[in-house]
């Protein structure tokens, strides 16, 4: 209690939306991680996509925000994407969140297809 619960990589996100670059939210740490070790600016709420709350809309207010869903059974992402509106990526596989798919499809691949969707802006199955 007290503690500001503020989006993982908050300077980086706070740098990419001051430069209009995209920022890539994701639903965990471990797959911030891994879009960031790709180049990318990548951000999560803290404790995971279930957690979000209005500061971190706040945060994110007028910036080109792109969500990277995971594809699991509790659909928080893909939900949440359409909720609010932003483009969205998803693994084809059940179950796999962003850094499993890089993990199985390499990371060129991996990148091709994020960058695919969002030339789309639509949603894309990994």
């Amino acid at each position: 209690e007290g503690v500001e619960r503020v989006l993982y990589h908050l300077p980086e996100v706070l740098k990419a939306k001051s430069e209009n670059d995209i920022i890539w939210l994701v639903e965990g740490e471990k797959d911030a991680d891994a879009l960031t070790a790709l180049g990318y600016c990548a951000t999560t709420p803290p404790n995971g996509a279930g957690k979000w709350l209005d500061i971190h809309t706040e945060a994110l207010s007028g910036a080109t925000v792109f969500i990277v869903a995971d594809n699991d059974e509790s659909g928080t992402g893909e939900r949440m994407a359409k909720e609010i509106g932003w483009p969205y990526w998803i693994s084809d596989k059940v179950g796999e969140d962003a850094n499993d798919t890089h993990q199985r499809v390499g990371l060129f691949r991996f990148s091709q297809s994020l960058l695919k969707s969002l030339n789309s802006l639509a949603p894309i199955y990994g």
